[in-house]
């Protein structure tokens, strides 16, 4: 049975039994449960995600600095691939070359796949959520998702890499790098400064300048620009 198939059938009948009870929790968690209860019995290694390709890191780095979002480690996240998702899948994300690598097990052995980035819609990891943008259009690929709306954020996250040598070996380096990305009237737009904020809403130059000035009471700069563009979007809206 396909899992799609499964989940609604387990839908309509879980909903049956608990409707008069408001179980909206038991509901709430009805798919991450049956997907995964789905995938134990058929095992990883028969679902989609086994389609992905072997994967070898061979970048070699040096004192714990690599190309990966947060942790080279790999952490425990949820993933929609081919349109079904999968829950508490271990996964790291490689911000350099904007891959999604996972871990799969079976009884006698674990093995590690790059997934196909095209059929990877959305993956939560480390407590964000990650969308891709990748269209015909655009090649922004993955980006964290901050806010929906009339505008909407995101943020580009990337490591740039820089090409090492000393006397015995060959090694490479890593530096966090991001830029936010805000979407609207259809267009993206890439902003690093306030002067690109200005030039996307210059009929609001002089407010946009009065929000910067209180970015100082804001503990880190995805809570500002969270708050920036919701603040821009009720000023063009009146």
């Amino acid at each position: 049975m396909k899992r799609k198939l499964l989940l609604i059938s387990l839908c309509v009948f879980y909903t049956a039994i608990f409707y008069s009870q408001n179980s909206t929790n038991l509901l709430n968690n009805l798919e991450k449960t049956t997907y995964k209860w789905f995938d134990s019995i058929v095992g990883q290694k028969n679902s989609d995600l086994s389609l992905g390709v072997k994967y070898f890191d061979k970048i070699r780095t040096i004192n714990n600095n690599h190309k990966y979002y947060i942790s080279q480690r790999f952490q425990t996240g949820n993933i929609t691939y081919n349109n079904q998702p999968y829950f508490d899948i271990k996964m790291k994300y490689d911000i350099h070359f904007d891959q999604m690598i996972i871990q799969l097990t079976n009884k006698l052995e674990k093995y590690t796949l790059q997934l196909e980035k095209s059929e990877i819609q959305r993956f939560s990891l480390m407590n964000k959520n990650f969308i891709n943008l990748s269209t015909k259009n655009n090649a922004y690929g993955f980006v964290e998702e901050f806010k929906k709306g009339k505008i909407s954020l995101y943020k580009k996250h990337f490591k740039q890499r820089f090409k090492r040598l000393d006397k015995r070996f060959k090694y490479s380096t890593f530096k966090d790098e991001s830029f936010y990305l805000v979407f609207y009237k259809n267009k993206f737009t890439e902003v690093r400064s306030k002067d690109d904020l200005r030039k996307q809403f210059p009929s609001i130059k002089k407010e946009i300048n009065q929000l910067y000035k209180a970015s100082k009471s804001f503990s880190n700069t995805d809570a500002f620009m969270v708050n920036l563009i919701t603040q821009i979007e009720l000023l063009i809206s009146n």
